[in-house]
């Protein structure tokens, strides 16, 4: 997603664990620039959702600094307490 200043990179997972957020850590940061040039002037915000997440992913996501999309009832609920995003490309 994108509104012209800040793109939103989101991985969905139906049970989110600490693999998953690792994966978009180890990815992500250093291959998105490259991969999406068209967008490398926004700056990056990384966000992890799931509709379960263990204990251990939810820890990793928030020191990574991603945002976190969890169910909450009818509703989904963002904990971006922690949110890191990552600046644009000069």
């Amino acid at each position: 997603m994108t509104n012209g200043e800040f793109v939103d990179v989101v991985e969905v997972k139906h049970n989110l664990r600490e693999s998953d957020v690792e994966k978009m850590r180890e990815v992500l940061a250093p291959n998105f620039r490259f991969l999406f040039r068209e967008l490398s002037d926004k700056i990056l915000v990384p966000t992890v959702e799931g509709i379960t997440a263990d204990s251990n992913a939810v820890t990793l996501a928030h020191e990574c600094g991603y945002a976190l999309l969890l169910p909450d009832g009818q509703k989904v609920r963002e904990d971006a307490r922690y949110l890191h995003c990552i600046p644009r490309e000069k």
